[in-house]
């Protein structure tokens, strides 16, 4: 990830935060332009935050997201500290912002496969539903309903 090149007219090791708000603020502006809700909008600056904040951590630098390859979104899945649920979210927003800067989503790329969660779901039947929802006490009519 962390060349020595010139990346987009910026030397790597030089990119900070300033550059990489400017870049995230005109993703979302297109984003907007196209029709995200403004909490959207919301939701990936804070991912987008989140993840560079590990990443710098991980790497001791600051990366550009130029240069953002789908082993870094590996490491990246590895290294964040949030559920499953979260990481899908950050890294696919992270690989959105990316394509809008390269034209490739290193995410999309990394073939990363999500396992199913363990929580073990109980369904009941329309038999067992009726009696529940006609002889049962008021609270479980409410999560009935």
């Amino acid at each position: 990830m962390m060349d020595v090149a010139v990346t987009g007219g910026v030397p790597a090791g030089t990119y900070g935060w300033n550059g990489l708000m400017n870049d995230v603020e005109v993703f979302l502006a297109a984003l907007r332009f196209r029709g995200r809700r403004e909490t959207t909008l919301r939701t990936y600056r804070e991912a987008l935050k989140s993840v560079f904040h590990t990443a710098e951590s991980a790497y001791g630098i600051l990366p550009d997201p130029r240069t953002i390859t789908s082993d870094d979104i590996c490491v990246l899945r590895s290294t964040m500290k949030v559920c499953d649920n979260s990481k899908k979210l950050y890294l696919q927003v992270l690989g959105l912002f990316v394509e809008s800067l390269t034209g490739t989503n290193p995410r999309r790329d990394a073939g990363i496969l999500w396992n199913q969660d363990d929580r073990r779901r109980l369904f009941i039947s329309a038999e067992q539903f009726k009696v529940l929802m006609y002889k049962g006490d008021p609270l479980d009519r409410l999560i009935m309903s």
